[in-house]
């Protein structure tokens, strides 16, 4: 995959979905289409993660969404550090979500004010198939609510490639997946150094 940092969203510590250090994390890398107004985000999604076998269970689609929903905001609004939170979301499963499959989630705004915004997003495969749809009323939260952010302001940033590999190297480590030897870009980086740092740019 290209590495594109100046389009690169950045990613957090702990978060279910963008958390590189979460042990049982998704670890999800956004990407921004400026040109179209559009956040996306290519993944696969592990047989952990399934209801019937084969199938991503819908809770996890459903998160995914979440997630892609509030980036999009972030890309509209051109602030990266402008945190909102669903106030509702409404979720149509068009087709069953494959395990261990290239997909494709994809968000933009649909109209935004100062305190709310109604934002879509679609989870689809690599030819276009739509999955899964969102449409979403993202609210800004009370203060109170982002209290807890400060200790992972040091780590939201964006990380490069290599860091990126490693961090998902970890994961797919401990779901037992055996990706053979190491390739030339992936390193032997372990995830636990991926501390605060300056924003990649390379």
């Amino acid at each position: 995959m290209k590495d594109h940092p100046a389009t690169r969203q950045p990613n957090s510590s702990g978060c279910f979905v963008c958390g590189l250090r979460n042990p049982i994390g998704l670890k999800i890398v956004f990407e921004e289409d400026r040109e179209h107004g559009e956040v996306h985000a290519r993944l696969s999604v592990s047989e952990t993660y399934r209801s019937y076998p084969g199938v991503v269970h819908g809770g996890i689609v459903a998160t995914i969404l979440d997630e892609t929903s509030g980036r999009a905001l972030m890309l509209h609004a051109g602030d990266q550090n402008l945190f909102f939170a669903t106030a509702r979301m409404e979720i149509r499963y068009r087709q069953a979500t494959p395990t261990q499959t290239p997909l494709l989630a994809v968000g933009w705004v649909e109209r935004a004010g100062e305190s709310r915004a109604r934002v879509k997003g679609e989870l689809r495969l690599e030819d276009g198939a739509v999955l899964a749809a969102c449409e979403s009323l993202i609210v800004r939260p009370q203060a109170a609510f982002l209290e807890g952010w400060q200790e992972e302001v040091p780590y939201w940033r964006v990380y490069s490639s290599e860091e990126i590999a490693a961090a998902r190297s970890s994961l797919r480590s401990a779901e037992g997946v055996d990706d053979g030897p190491a390739s030339s870009d992936s390193g032997s980086l372990d995830p636990r150094s991926l501390d605060p740092g300056p924003a990649a740019d390379s």
